[in-house]
């Protein structure tokens, strides 16, 4: 007669048993809900991070070549004035040095002078002579290659 009797209270604390594991299911539900909610979240935020990534490193990379485009543009105007002036000085010395020598020239005497323009024939006839026989050269070397 015993086994059909049943503590008192049995009733009550077999219903909270109840409600314990129904409130640890919702539990477990809720905390799964959360761990794939926060790895969406995680996995949105990655992409996210990577496209922006991508963006910054455009952003970058776009700046960068505007800034060189720039500064290449700066470097040509500037060597341009640089060798404008150069050049106008060295214009300016090779003009002053042909007048000078020209000057110390026409001082020499009438010896002296023969004496240059001996020099200056004989060296003009010595590169005719280097260009005759360097076209000869040529001309060999061509009939050389065509045996």
């Amino acid at each position: 007669s015993q086994v059909n009797v049943v503590p008192d209270g049995w009733a009550n604390r077999m219903s909270q048993v109840k409600v314990n594991n129904v409130r640890a299911s919702i539990n477990n539900d809720k905390r799964d809900f959360i761990t794939r909610l926060s790895n969406l979240e995680w996995v949105e935020t990655r992409t996210t991070q990577s496209i922006n990534t991508q963006e910054i490193h455009d952003k970058i990379k776009k700046d960068y070549d505007d800034r060189l485009k720039e500064e290449l543009e700066k470097m040509r105007l500037l060597y341009g004035s640089q060798l404008s002036e150069v050049k106008l000085s060295i214009e300016k010395i090779y003009s002053m040095k042909i007048k000078d020598l020209t000057g110390q020239r026409n001082e020499w005497n009438g010896k002296a002078k023969a004496e240059v323009d001996e020099i200056l024939a004989r060296l003009r006839n010595a590169k005719r002579q280097i260009i005759e026989l360097e076209e000869q050269k040529l001309k060999l070397t061509q009939k050389e290659r065509e045996l």
